[in-house]
């Protein structure tokens, strides 16, 4: 999954700071509110006839210190990943945007932190 359009899209939309509230892959345990953008378990498929076309699935968790707050926090973001309309973006031409389910919560982290994740579809072809 091309990150870095994404990091842009929730940055312009003022849900998060690269490096400080929002990250790619990792999410530093001191972190207390927060996005990380994980990939799909199977990675993004790879299309030899449509070269630069992606179709593909990630993951977004929030973190956050209080369970309603975080709940809140998810939807917003989530609704930042919800795009029907192609968007140009850095790098990336963002077909469609697709958030699967509502925000589902995990257990308390061993921080006291709640954390929420929300799997998206994603359709886009890089520029």
């Amino acid at each position: 999954m091309n990150f870095p359009p994404i990091v842009s899209l929730l940055q312009s939309a003022g849900v998060g700071v690269p490096g400080t509230s929002l990250f790619t892959n990792e999410m530093p345990s001191e972190c207390r509110n927060g996005i990380l953008l994980l990939d799909s378990y199977g990675g993004t498929p790879i299309d030899h006839y449509l070269p630069g076309y992606k179709r593909c699935e990630f993951r977004v968790t929030t973190r956050a210190i209080e369970q309603v707050a975080g709940m809140t926090f998810a939807k917003k973001v989530s609704d930042v990943l919800t795009v029907h309309q192609p968007k140009t973006l850095p790098g990336m031409i963002l077909k469609l945007s697709l958030p699967q389910n509502e925000p589902r919560p995990y257990r308390r982290s061993v921080g006291g932190y709640w954390e929420f994740e929300v799997e998206v579809d994603v359709t886009y072809v890089d520029a």
